[in-house]
């Protein structure tokens, strides 16, 4: 039996591949998990030829900006990063859409046939997608699921049980629009959760977003590897569609606001969740200062205020014995000598145990010393009857 011949008639069944040149729109970690699985496929050569699935990468994101106080730390994109670790990856800055509109150029002299983006945050406008013959999405979500920036948030904050990835084709006036590519099969988030983490995760996100980013990184790549070396991307080839009983919903881009506690309707676990996925959380509250002499023409010198109070590190305990009444409403607190811990009565049985905590305008500190300073900062207001607002 010739061998040679049964090699080709294996791979005969698949289409018709030629090698991409990409331009690869991106910013963050989950970004750089699919500029890596792109980049093993360069030196992966396609079956019965001597020609890789991926010849070029060109880079595309924000420009770097100074962070930090007095603008003194140049903060690069992730994908930034990535690309100068890798030899012939040129970068290509983009702000705003008369940059993105040059790139049609870029296309052109580079012979760019695909388009792939993956976390970019800006709509990648018609005229550049009618530019190449293929263009794709990798969205951490099943779609039509989630749509928007924040699909990862959403899936955690609504204690979704399962999640997934979805590989679709670029919409040319709205974001996560495009026709379905390919999409993973259920995923436990809890399952998820648990695995070990890969060297591209994100340590300066909070939690749960951190660990969950990772591996649903980790998982478009492998998709993405996948839809390439089949040919799933070209017409009539795409062989997932979207799952049964898969809802559309939107994921907007989280608010400040949603950081902030409710306590008449949030349960301890609810509040330490929101934490683990968008980071500390914060409450106000009520001050008044210490009365005055009031002078001739000057306002009221007892008038409440309100301050913010962001809380940083607290684990969730129960309220079984009654450590705070339950006649208090939620957002009551008393500090715990014993324990070292500020206790909040949060909605239901449980309480948060608060380790370090920050008054409006002054520095991170321990539950200890924000007790003790509370009533300097807080004016008169009464300790014992204090409750966060």
């Amino acid at each position: 039996m010739n061998v040679s011949r049964i090699f080709i008639r294996k791979y005969s069944l698949l289409p018709n591949l030629k090698p991409l040149n990409i331009l690869f729109f991106g910013s963050d970690t989950f970004s750089v998990q699919s500029f890596e699985a792109l980049q093993k496929l360069r030196t992966t050569a396609i079956p019965g030829t001597n020609l890789p699935y991926v010849d070029r990468i060109q880079i595309v994101t924000k420009p770097g900006k100074w962070c930090g106080r007095d603008k003194s730390t140049f903060k690069e994109t992730a994908i930034a990063i990535a690309s100068k670790k890798v030899p012939n990856v040129p970068l290509i800055e983009c702000d705003n859409m008369k940059d993105l509109m040059g790139l049609t150029d870029v296309v052109t002299k580079n012979n760019i046939n695909t388009l792939i983006a993956v976390s970019y945050g800006k709509l990648i406008p018609d005229q550049l997608i009618k530019t190449v013959p293929y263009c794709m999405n990798v969205h951490p979500s099943l779609l039509p699921r989630y749509k928007g920036a924040s699909p990862i948030q959403y899936s955690l904050l609504n204690k979704d049980k399962y999640t997934g990835v979805t590989i679709q084709s670029l919409h040319p006036t709205k974001f996560d629009c495009g026709e379905v590519i390919s999409q993973t099969e259920l995923l436990s988030i809890v399952q998820l959760l648990e695995l070990p983490s890969s060297k591209n995760r994100n340590m300066e996100l909070p939690l749960n977003t951190s660990k969950l980013t990772d591996q649903l990184g980790i998982k478009g790549g492998e998709m993405l590897q996948n839809v390439i070396t089949n040919g799933l991307y070209l017409a009539g080839m795409h062989n997932n569609p979207v799952k049964p009983g898969i809802k559309p919903s939107f994921a907007p881009r989280i608010s400040n606001e949603m950081k902030r506690i409710i306590w008449a309707t949030e349960d301890a676990k609810t509040i330490l969740n929101k934490k683990d996925v968008l980071g500390p959380v914060y409450t106000y509250i009520n001050c008044r200062p210490v009365t005055k002499k009031k002078q001739r023409g000057s306002a009221n010198s007892t008038q409440e205020f309100t301050k913010r109070i962001i809380i940083h590190d607290f684990s969730v305990i129960d309220n079984t014995n009654n450590t705070i009444s339950d006649h208090l409403k939620p957002g009551s607190f008393k500090y715990s000598t014993e324990m070292g811990k500020l206790l909040i009565k949060a909605y239901g049985p449980t309480l948060l145990a608060v380790d370090t905590l920050q008054f409006e305008g002054f520095a991170k500190e321990t539950a200890e010393m924000f007790i003790n300073r509370l009533h300097k900062r807080g004016g008169s207001t009464d300790i014992e009857k204090a409750n966060f607002v």
